[in-house]
């Protein structure tokens, strides 16, 4: 489970929200995807990461990290997508 690193929250965990009816990430996991790889792109491999744990019965550890090793790619290769771009 992901911990904030910085002294003062030290075992703290962040409050993780439901995206989907299996995915869990916190608001700054979120927001990274967001910043990196533009919201209708972060909201399909969500979409797409929800079916999987849905139809398989897959736990993960972390969905942020599940997206980062191979949503990101598995989506890219399906849909199309082209890289994103920081204008």
């Amino acid at each position: 489970m992901f911990r904030y690193e910085n002294n003062e929250n030290k075992g703290i965990y962040p409050r993780k929200k439901k995206f989907g009816e299996f995915v869990f990430l916190t608001d700054e996991e979120y927001g990274k995807l967001v910043e990196t790889d533009g919201k209708e792109f972060t909201d399909a491999c969500i979409e797409r990461l929800d079916n999987y744990i849905g139809s398989k019965g897959k736990k993960y550890k972390s969905h942020y990290r599940t997206i980062l090793s191979w949503v990101r790619d598995a989506e890219t290769e399906k849909g199309g997508w082209k890289e994103a771009t920081n204008d």
